[in-house]
């Protein structure tokens, strides 16, 4: 196993960032105070000023400070700018990018023979081609996917019963499809802490087990535990159909906007058209048309959407969708977008109880209260990358003889756990949303009827 020499200082990120970290910094006394242990008194006071020091100042005197001390002062500013009630994490995301050659971008790659992180720059320029680099975050776009798409739907299964009073049998397909939704993506993000956790002891113990990076996306096809039925899934959908951003004209338009892109990134369309054939939206003869051969996967793309747009019905459409985020996730979204913009949907206006995109609420939705659909999904993933880049930094280190290994990897599953438990409480409160909302639709069946209710008061009062 090769092994790259450690020469790079992340101290000048500080130096690469500067300007931004000046601008965003809004108050240092936080921070000064996290850095209590790194800084005398004088330092302090120095950082602090006079009354005629602003904050740019004042952040200015403190990246001088951290940038004259050792490399334990500024790891610890850089988890000051998460932790300290300070709410800068796209600062400290600035300080974790590849600092080789003043590079300054996030890093993207593990190389497995030389065990290093890459960013993209370092990839390219690596100095043995030959060996194995990994997408680190791959896995970590999966569980993002599965999220934003629970979130999105969950909203747009909101707007369709806006106003409206359902059924208890609707109400129980609604409510079996947000818990069910749920324990998949649990089960996903716990799986996936699990399999890190244990590339890691792996790799101390020098046994060269694939990380969960390497080993692709988590089949959560396994994980539905307890799930509904075929039916209720069916029922589900006949529900998700009503959907007002899949109407038929919406998902013609969002086909024919992202046609070209569709049609380049299918490369094997055996599996959509397979499920399509089976719940009958396909004939067996259009499936024979549509994979002809001798063609190129673009020719067998280009025909099935030609046939998907001939039909335009919306259950077409929907099951078209439907396969191609089982095969295709991320083209899958380009089909969740507004069909007026063709922007991904990234707010919920309350008022209207519809999702928007950015040029909508800047448009028609000024007026209105929304909130952020992605804020929680972000954070959620900025959290896991960091998890995986830490894990992986840590080894490096261990390389490196800067740290030893006494304790690592119990210091790695504390960090899984409270990973867990926070990506966890934050879809748990997603799902717990939904069904609030879902409830506060039934009909008040429960309430006695007025005769029963004096009834009922007259016993109490006799009592």
């Amino acid at each position: 196993m090769t092994m790259t020499t450690d020469t790079s200082d992340p101290r000048i990120l500080l130096d690469l960032n500067r300007d931004i970290l000046v601008r965003d910094i809004y108050c240092v006394d936080p921070i000064v105070d996290h850095l209590m242990i790194h800084l005398t008194e004088e330092e302090k006071n120095t950082i602090r000023g006079g009354q005629g020091d602003n904050r740019h100042s004042q952040a200015r005197k403190l990246l001088d400070v951290v940038r004259s001390k050792g490399l334990g002062a500024f790891f610890c500013f850089r988890e000051a700018l998460r932790r300290c009630n300070c709410n800068y994490p796209h600062l400290e995301d600035l300080l974790r990018h590849c600092p080789i050659n003043a590079h300054n971008e996030k890093f993207m790659f593990w190389c497995e023979q030389c065990e290093c992180l890459q960013c993209e720059h370092c990839k390219n320029k690596h100095v043995h081609p030959e060996h194995d680099l990994t997408a680190i975050f791959s896995v970590t776009e999966n569980i993002k996917t599965k999220f934003d798409c629970f979130v999105r739907e969950s909203r747009t299964k909101l707007s369709c019963i806006r106003n409206r009073q359902i059924s208890s049998v609707e109400h129980r397909e609604l409510k079996s499809w947000a818990e069910t939704s749920g324990v998949e993506i649990r089960t996903l993000v716990s799986k996936t802490i699990e399999e890190e956790e244990n590339w890691f002891a792996n790799k101390l113990s020098n046994e060269g087990t694939p990380s969960v990076c390497e080993q692709g996306s988590v089949d959560t096809a396994v994980l539905n535990v307890g799930g509904p039925s075929d039916v209720d899934r069916a029922a589900v959908g006949q529900v998700a159909a009503r959907r007002k951003y899949e109407d038929a004209g919406g998902l013609r338009t969002l086909l024919a906007l992202n046609r070209k892109e569709l049609i380049q990134e299918m490369q094997f369309i055996g599996p959509i058209t397979d499920s399509l054939c089976k719940k009958d939206v396909i004939t067996p003869e259009e499936e024979c048309i549509i994979v002809q051969t001798p063609s190129t996967p673009q020719e067998q793309a280009r025909r099935l959407l030609d046939i998907i747009a001939c039909k335009g019905k919306i259950e077409t459409l929907h099951h078209f969708a439907k396969a191609l985020e089982t095969t295709y996730p991320y083209l899958a979204e380009l089909l969740h977008q507004c069909p007026e913009h063709n922007a991904k949907f990234e707010f919920y206006c309350e008022k209207c109880a519809v999702l928007v995109c950015l040029a909508c609420r800047d448009s028609n939705h000024t007026d209105h209260v929304t909130t952020s659909i992605t804020t929680v999904i972000t954070l959620c993933k900025s959290e896991f990358d960091r998890f995986i880049v830490d894990n992986r930094n840590k080894l490096m280190d261990i390389r490196h003889q800067k740290i030893g290994p006494d304790g690592q990897v119990k210091l790695v599953k504390e960090s899984g756990a409270v990973l867990r438990d926070m990506v966890i409480r934050k879809i748990d409160e997603e799902v717990n949303m939904f069904i609030s909302k879902l409830d506060q639709s039934l009909p008040n069946l429960t309430k006695p009827p007025k005769g029963m209710e004096r009834k009922s008061r007259k016993r109490k009062k006799a009592r």
